[in-house]
């Protein structure tokens, strides 16, 4: 079956809204859920039905939707282009439609009577038929086919303007917070800074978390020092605009606004104009954009994938999940059903026992096990290891300025690791990581299709790297590695 009509609900951004992707079992479908004053909600679809549609499979999306609706209390309104031509909707005669668009408006006449829906739209096309439905189980103010078109109308979709009165809440738009501009940083003064800065606090700590927090607040004070923050900009265009196009963009919207106001031909004219000339401009500006994402493939392939993931991956602003039959939309119950859901894959071990620790000890060279030591050139070796385009985690230390001052923080760390490595202690900043659940197949509202990526601290993946090689390289090759990086991993609780 060929797609391809399209749809969209177009929501203002200061709007409660949920998208209901659990509803959108049909490739061309769109759902979403207004939250009203008084905790009330408003459900509305958009569909497009293509002229030869399969029937068996419209008739069951239509009876899941009556299955979900059914029971449904709160207002409901479907807007769609049905494609059932021959169906006198004022009349409600059959006659004139063929077995497979009568099998279709028993459906629908199904869906109504369960749902207490009432079909609101009887406009005619120019072939006598009443293609763009309309149902609502309330009543609407009013149903205007007489607005003036902004653009030529399509002669088998009359356009019509459906005016309901409903109080919606709006959400108040979280304030923007000032972020680092790391392009504008000042680094030598930071290198210096952190060249002057007297480590000695933290190098004779005897209490690792203390430590490793006096070392996080002198290394990210540094940051703030030398480092400006600015608020984030939201584009109002995409960046491969054209100043042309821009321009060209707003003219068009300033004549719109004119047109509109005084409903004179001549402001229709030069929108027109305006409309036509800015789509030339957009195609121009695009094939220019996708020629140059093309040719950046090797020089800067990041440009290149971004542009595919931003034109193949579905977006939106948070993650709905299906529990029991029920979807969960707010943040914290997504985010409990994410933890509970992550968490079932591990079990939690308890302390190795002493024939562990024998184990352990028997598969590694005790000199390096007892006491486990690390030196400043496994410290070094391991920041020039890190990826410098890696995001930090909780720490808030980008991976970079590690490694444009490794001269001068690799002693402490060194002390720093070895100071966990002989009481036998984690920290407890170390431990906890951002994890984000990344979505790996259909459908988006199973927990089970999404899989966990952990974003940690960026000191830890140091002291990480450094633990591997020593027990990499100086293992009994008559044992497995992973056995031994649990036996260590069991000592460091």
């Amino acid at each position: 079956m060929q797609f391809g009509g399209g749809v969209i609900i177009a929501v203002r951004n200061d709007t409660v809204v949920v998208h209901r992707f659990d509803l959108e079992l049909y490739e061309e479908c769109v759902w979403v859920d207004l939250t009203l004053k008084g905790n009330e909600h408003l459900l509305i679809g958009c569909y497009y039905i293509p002229p030869r549609f399969d029937c068996v499979s419209f008739n069951d999306h239509i009876n899941f939707l009556n299955s979900k609706l059914c029971e449904y209390k709160s207002p409901v309104q479907i807007y769609g282009d049905f494609n059932i031509p021959g169906f006198d909707w004022i009349n409600f005669d059959m006659s004139g439609c063929s077995s497979e668009a009568c099998s279709k408006v028993s459906t629908l006449l199904d869906l109504m009577n369960s749902c207490g829906f009432i079909q609101l739209s009887c406009i005619k096309n120019t072939c006598g038929n009443t293609l763009d439905l309309v149902f609502s189980n309330f009543n609407v103010i009013a149903f205007d086919t007489s607005i003036p078109p902004l653009v030529k109308p399509d002669m088998y979709h009359p356009p019509f303007l459906v005016s309901i009165i409903i109080d919606i809440i709006c959400q108040r738009i979280s304030p923007r917070h000032p972020q680092f501009v790391f392009s504008r940083g000042n680094y030598s003064g930071l290198y210096k800074f952190q060249n002057d800065v007297d480590w000695s606090p933290v190098i004779k700590s005897d209490d690792i978390d203390s430590a490793v927090h006096l070392f996080s607040n002198v290394v990210l004070s540094g940051i703030e020092s030398f480092v400006p923050k600015s608020l984030p900009k939201t584009r109002k265009y995409p960046s491969w605009f054209s100043y042309e196009l821009k321009r060209c963009m707003r003219q068009k919207l300033k004549y719109h606004r004119k047109y509109r106001k005084w409903g004179s031909s001549l402001w229709y004219e030069r929108f027109k104009e305006a409309r036509n000339t800015a789509q030339k401009l957009h195609r121009r500006d695009l094939s220019i954009y996708e020629q140059s994402c093309e040719a950046s493939l090797y020089k800067n392939p990041k440009r290149f994938w971004k542009y595919v993931k931003d034109h193949t991956n579905q977006r939106s602003d948070a993650i709905q999940l299906l529990y029991n039959g029920e979807l969960l939309t707010k943040p914290e119950a997504v985010a409990n059903m994410f933890a509970e859901h992550f968490q079932s894959f591990y079990e939690h071990s308890a302390n190795c026992s002493s024939s562990s620790y024998d184990c352990c000890d028997a598969c590694i060279d005790g000199n390096i096990v007892s006491p486990l030591q690390v030196s400043n050139d496994d410290v070094l070796e391991a920041i020039r290891m890190l990826n410098s385009n890696f995001g930090s985690g909780l720490d808030s230390i980008p991976s970079f300025i590690l490694k444009g001052c490794c001269e001068i923080l690799s002693p402490v760390l060194v002390e720093l690791f070895n100071l966990s490595l002989l009481t036998g202690r984690f920290p407890e900043s170390w431990k906890s990581s951002i994890v984000v659940p990344i979505y790996k197949r259909s459908p988006v509202t199973d927990v089970k299709n999404y899989r966990p990526i952990s974003l940690l601290p960026t000191v830890s993946k140091i002291f990480e790297k450094c633990v591997w090689k020593k027990l990499y390289f100086s293992s009994n090759p008559n044992y497995q590695i992973l056995s031994m990086v649990l036996c260590v991993a069991d000592r460091l609780k």
